[in-house]
């Protein structure tokens, strides 16, 4: 119904995607595809539904893809918008931060760079001196016919005051929903409101592992009790029946923060699977004895960490000994390249459409760009579609999965993927505190990356901070 509010809770592994993927369907026979809008957490994400509706034989919806991605494709489309945004010259990170720093210096503020970029995000809820700092980077960069990422969302959500946008109410389906920051509540209470859109959305409070980038569960535990009608997906499809009990017991520890969290994993399977236990003297002799795992070890693998320095210390562990590792901090340093090329993500959104990879190459070759810029962005340059598709690919990159690589990557990385068999390394109580509802969450996500194999360690000592720290398992699993 028009204005109706939708949820399901939605387990690891029971389904979600395809749940989503048959709700666009049967929609479709209610309604034309040109009003529904699908919004991924990941263009990943976004690509496997795409292909779920296409082999259901639905038509395509008016988007599927990241929400970055629909509010550049919105923004460049409305010709009313003022400024043109089309117009605009999109710029990076390092270019938006020393505009940030001059808007700051003029102003005489004492905030910080980080915190600016924050409230210029923003577009309600701010006042005082916030207020006035925002309005000042926003409108310092429409003056300068400049955009960066960070104020899509913003201007989106500004637009969106406006009612009368579309000529019929939008359908919406938000996958992931637990990891809603407050920008993105704030589009979808406008879309829900002003513009009397059906909302349906899919998530599980116990997967928000995205607190440090402004996101928050709470978002989703509101909607849920506004929501018309509220659907819990329990049963499990991916993991063995062990792997379950254990992602049950991390549920359960949850119930200390919030009695709401302790939801069972019903297992699907009928086999057992495997959990392994190991201890450590130290990290570099856990990353050792991943060699013999990866080897060892048939199907797709994963070894997870929780920081980007035992990602750095396994994937350089396993390439010295001739393993192939598709690693998250390899994103980090392409990230790192493209803030380095001046005007990169601009030129990248003004080439012609339908280049190969081969092509792709060799016009950033011309540019100066890095060789490992290019190595990494060619292939999936090439595959997409539109203007906000590279735009999305830019904003987020993500890990290409390779089923002949090991990937090895944080938690965070790994979040909607899935693999045979995962080592969780790192399990010591510096980094997974009882004490904090979020450490639950990662180490629940962690766990449930697994289908079958389980491998879970920790080192007794490790290197922080130029110093050697001791370390004990973390309490948060049942450590055998």
């Amino acid at each position: 119904m028009e204005g109706d509010t939708l949820a399901a809770v939605a387990g690891p592994g029971s389904g979600k995607t395809e749940t989503i993927a048959e709700r666009i369907y049967r929609d479709q026979i209610d309604g034309p595809p040109g009003n529904q809008v699908v919004v991924t957490f990941t263009n990943n994400a976004g690509d496997e539904l795409r292909e779920r509706l296409k082999r259901k034989g639905a038509r395509p919806p008016r988007h599927c893809g990241t929400l970055h991605s629909w509010a550049f494709k919105e923004l460049l489309a409305n010709k009313s918008n003022r400024p043109q945004y089309g117009d605009m010259k999109v710029i990076g990170d390092r270019a938006y931060e020393e505009l940030i720093k001059e808007v700051i210096k003029l102003m005489g503020s004492t905030s910080s760079v980080a915190k600016a970029r924050e409230v210029a995000m923003t577009s309600a809820g701010t006042a005082g001196n916030a207020m006035v700092l925002s309005l000042a980077i926003r409108r310092t960069m429409i003056r300068r016919k400049q955009l960066h990422p960070d104020l899509l969302l913003a201007l989106f959500a500004a637009e969106l005051e406006i009612e009368g946008r579309w000529a019929s109410p939008l359908r919406i389906y938000v996958d992931e929903f637990q990891d809603t920051a407050a920008i993105d509540a704030t589009i979808y209470k406008l879309l829900r409101e002003r513009h009397r859109s059906t909302i349906y959305v899919v998530g599980d409070r116990r997967q928000a592992v995205y607190g440090f980038r402004g996101a928050s569960p709470v978002h989703f535990r509101d909607l849920i009790n506004e929501a018309d009608d509220v659907a819990e997906l329990t049963i499990n499809y991916r993991s063995g029946k062990a792997i379950c009990r254990l992602a049950t017991d991390l549920a359960d520890g949850m119930a200390a923060f919030d009695e709401d969290l302790a939801m069972g994993i019903i297992p699907e399977q009928e086999a057992e699977g495997t959990i392994e236990w190991e201890e450590y003297n130290t990290a570099e002799e856990e990353a050792l004895a991943l060699i013999e795992w990866t080897r060892a070890t048939e199907g797709s693998r994963a070894i997870l960490t929780r920081y980007n320095q035992g990602v750095s210390l396994i994937a350089g562990v396993l390439r010295a000994n001739e393993i192939k590792v598709t690693a998250s901090t390899d994103q980090t340093e392409v990230k790192e390249d493209i803030d380095k090329t001046p005007g990169f993500i601009d030129w990248v959104l003004k080439q012609p459409s339908g280049l190969s990879q081969a092509g792709w190459k060799s016009r950033m070759a011309r540019t100066g760009a890095p060789f490992a810029l290019q190595d990494s962005l060619a292939g999936r340059l090439s595959r997409a579609r539109s203007t906000e598709d590279r735009m999305a690919i830019l904003q987020r990159l993500e890990p290409d999965p390779d089923p002949d690589r090991v990937y090895v990557g944080t938690i965070h990385s790994a979040k909607g993927l899935e693999w045979d068999s995962v080592a969780l390394t790192g399990l010591d109580n510096k980094s997974f505190s009882q004490a904090r509802l979020d450490d639950f969450c990662l180490a629940f996500v962690g766990v449930t990356r697994a289908r079958m194999n389980l491998k879970l360690s920790y080192a007794k000592s490790r290197q922080a901070h130029k110093r050697e720290i001791n370390l004990t398992p973390t309490r948060i699993l049942p450590w055998k």
